[in-house]
C-alpha cells in the first residue's frame, strides 16, 4: 500500500508546559471514498489520544491541524502540553470500517524539550561559585573574629 501520512510538521523543540501543536497531511491513496482515522497518542499519556475522522475521496489529500481538528476522548479538543522531558507522538493512520479502525499507517514524531542553558564557571555550577563564597567569606569573617579576641586579651 502507498503512503497514507505523507506529510507531519510539528515544532522540533518547546518549552515545557507549552502547548503542542502541528499539521498532519494524509492521503487516500485507496480506489474508493474511504473514512480515514487519524489518532495522536503522546507517549507519556498513552490515555490521552485524540483523534479526527473523514470521507475521503479517492486520491484525495486533507491536511489536518492539531489540536483544532482532533477531540480526545471526551470529545474536546485536546490541549496536549509538552512534559519535562522529549515528547514522542504516535500517529496512526486507519481505515475506518464500522466501529472498528485498521491500522493502515503509523510514524511517530519526537519533539526536544527545550532547556536553560547552564551557568558553568571552569566546569562548575554558579550555584557551587556562589555557596563557595558564601562558605569562604563566613569562615574568613569567624577567623578574623577570633583572632581580634585573642589578640584583646
Amino acid at each position: 500500500m502507498s503512503q497514507v501520512i505523507i506529510g507531519v510538521t510539528f515544532p522540533s523543540q518547546l518549552k515545557q508546559g507549552e502547548l503542542i501543536a502541528g499539521t498532519i497531511t494524509c492521503k487516500n491513496v485507496l480506489a474508493d471514498n474511504e473514512f480515514i482515522a487519524v489518532t495522536v497518542t503522546p507517549d507519556w499519556q498513552p490515555a490521552y489520544w485524540a483523534q479526527t475522522l473523514l470521507q475521503m475521496s479517492a486520491g484525495q489529500t486533507v491536511t489536518f491541524n492539531y489540536p483544532s481538528d482532533f477531540m480526545d476522548s471526551q470529545e474536546r479538543t485536546p490541549t496536549l502540553t509538552m512534559p519535562d522531558s522529549d515528547a514522542v507522538l504516535t500517529i496512526e493512520a486507519a481505515l475506518a470500517v464500522g466501529t472498528l479502525n485498521q491500522i493502515i499507517e503509523t510514524q511517530t514524531v519526537t519533539i526536544k524539550v527545550e532547556t536553560l542553558p547552564s551557568r558553568k564557571i571552569a566546569g562548575l555550577p554558579l550555584w557551587m561559585w556562589i555557596v563557595g563564597g558564601i562558605t569562604i567569606a563566613a569562615t574568613a569573617a569567624t577567623i578574623l573574629t577570633i583572632t581580634k579576641f585573642k589578640k584583646k586579651k
